[in-house]
């Protein structure tokens, strides 16, 4: 789980004073028990978020189980994100589908002495008439607790950028994180286009590697 996320998803506090009890509730996405406080003492519990209750424990490791295939994915603070895997179609709009392209994600070249992990985007027109799009990557590493379960966690994305179709290095964006180590783990490059001046379908581009690269 990266170091620098915030957890504070779901407390219950409990105040005892002048022999009453007092206790306040704030609701997220994931729930946690309390200890109930002693007189005159207060209790806050431990946060927890869905990756900690997806797989409790989990560190950067290699997606060799069949879970990992259909693993979920939370972002950087350890929220659910939300996965497209078939296109939305609007019946009531002119709808087309360009093609997203993505490389393995794999150790940059231009990074040293730094070693770093980096995954590419860019886009095809497919069907769609526009002329420019904007597109988005961005890097997943697998968290897995070595006992059947495990998440994608998102370490980066590149700045949502209008490109020209054809990708090359003129017309690609670029995410990029900073490795911890050179342990193998597994990542994944997702890589999401939207057509400028129309609706396109909405899916994603996904590309999984193992990658000597560990991000704590």
């Amino acid at each position: 789980m990266s170091q620098n996320r915030l957890t504070s998803k779901r407390w219950i506090s409990s105040i005892a004073l002048g022999g009453l009890l007092l206790s306040a509730l704030a609701v997220g996405p994931a729930s946690a028990t309390t200890t109930i406080a002693e007189t005159g003492m207060v209790s806050v519990t431990e946060p927890v978020s869905d990756a900690d209750l997806i797989a409790p424990d989990a560190e950067p490791g290699l997606a060799t189980s069949e879970e990992a295939l259909d693993a979920p994915f939370v972002d950087e603070e350890g929220n659910l994100v939300p996965v497209d895997d078939e296109p939305e179609m609007n019946a009531r709009a002119v709808v087309c589908t360009p093609v997203s392209g993505a490389d393995n994600p794999h150790i940059s070249t231009t990074s040293k002495p730094k070693i770093a992990v980096q995954g590419h985007g860019w886009w095809k027109k497919g069907n769609c008439s526009s002329a420019t799009a904007h597109v988005t990557s961005c890097l997943y590493e697998y968290y897995t607790n070595n006992k059947g379960s495990g998440y994608w966690e998102r370490k980066n994305c590149s700045k949502k950028t209008k490109l020209n179709p054809g990708g090359g290095s003129g017309n690609r964006v670029t995410s990029h994180n900073d490795c911890n180590d050179t342990k193998r783990v597994s990542w994944r490059n997702h890589v999401d286009v939207d057509a400028d001046g129309q609706i396109d379908t909405t899916e994603v581009m996904r590309r999984q590697a193992d990658v000597n690269c560990r991000v704590l």
